[in-house]
Formats: structure tokens, C-alpha cells, sequence
């Protein structure tokens, strides 16, 4: 903190707060009359769509997988690539200062313990890829891929700052998801 300035409680992130005491204790120092260039945020390799492929394949047949995982690719991963093929994505997008790492999959849990997601149980594998493709790049997806691969689930534990248990206790569900969802 600089001087002068007294610790305030506030509804602020934890982010926001850091951006405002550089910009109150100046020790962010731009040259005023020159542009200021945002610099690209450092993105983290998530997974492969071999990895994806795997995740589909958990929970349809192989050939609806294939289908699925390259629609689902083709979506969201292309251009954020990288030149070995893994999907490449923000960590700060991914993480939230108010909220711990060792939060839940999902927010809601039914009493199977599958958060929600056995309505899918009944779905063919054509409606169960466009289901997952509306659901769109979010921690169902990432928890299913972590779920099929030990190397993406150290990479989504990464890009999402989760402890170990967090990781685990997602696994967890994800691995009762599977179960329900069955292929």
C-alpha cells in the first residue's frame, strides 16, 4: 500500500483493487503522450482435439465422438491453436478472484450426484453433441477432457488455479457424469 492510503473494505476484486493502487501510488509509470499498448495475456495449452476426441468418446460411440469433437473445434479452438495443436486459452478468463479454486464442477448437484447433467441420458449421440456444442467452452468440457487425459487435466488445473483436491473432487463428479451418461 502506499502512503497515505488506508485499507478500505470493499465489494472490489482483488484485481481491480491492484490496478487502482498503481494508478493512485503511481508506480505504474506511463509516459504521458504516448499510446499505451495492452499486452496479449499469456494463454495456456488446454488440450489437443485428440484429447477432445477421447473426452466425446466417454460418452457416445467412436464415430459420433470424431463428429462431435471436431464440430466442437471447430467452434471454439480455431485460431487460439498453437503449433503443436493444443487449444490455447486465457487464465484470466478461466479464474476468479472472489471465488475459491476448490469450488465445485457445478453449481448445483442432483441427488445422483451428475449436477444436473443426467437429462442427457436419454439423448442419441447426435442430440448429446449439439447439447454439449450449446453448452459452449465451458468447465463441463474442460472437466470431461481433464476426465480422459491425465496430461489435460493438469493443464486445466493450471489455467483454472485449482488446488489438487479441487481437481480431484471434479474428477469425482465428472467420473459419476460418465457413469450416468454411460455410451
Amino acid at each position: 500500500m502506499c502512503a497515505g492510503a488506508s485499507p478500505v473494505k470493499s465489494d472490489i476484486s482483488p484485481r481491480v483493487r491492484r490496478m487502482v493502487l498503481f494508478v493512485i501510488c503511481g508506480t505504474l509509470s506511463i509516459p504521458l503522450g504516448l499510446p499505451v499498448i495492452a499486452q496479449e495475456p499469456a494463454r495456456q495449452r488446454v488440450f489437443r482435439l485428440e484429447d477432445l476426441t477421447a473426452a466425446y468418446a466417454l460418452i457416445m460411440n467412436t464415430n459420433s465422438a470424431a463428429h462431435w469433437a471436431a464440430q466442437w473445434w471447430t467452434a471454439f479452438a480455431v485460431g487460439d491453436v498453437d503449433e503443436s495443436g493444443y487449444l490455447l486459452a486465457d487464465p484470466n478468463l478461466w479464474r476468479d478472484d472472489d471465488e475459491p479454486p476448490e469450488r465445485a464442477l457445478i453449481e448445483f448437484v442432483s441427488p445422483t450426484g451428475t449436477g444436473g447433467y443426467e437429462f442427457m441420458r436419454t439423448m442419441s449421440d447426435e442430440e448429446r453433441g449439439q447439447a454439449i456444442l450449446e453448452l459452449g467452452f465451458t468447465d463441463f468440457v474442460l472437466n470431461l477432457v481433464a476426465f480422459a487425459s491425465d496430461e489435460a487435466a493438469e493443464n486445466v488445473r493450471r489455467l483454472r488455479g485449482d488446488s489438487s483436491e479441487g481437481t480431484l473432487r471434479a474428477r469425482r463428479q465428472m467420473e459419476a457424469i460418465v457413469k450416468a451418461l454411460g455410451s
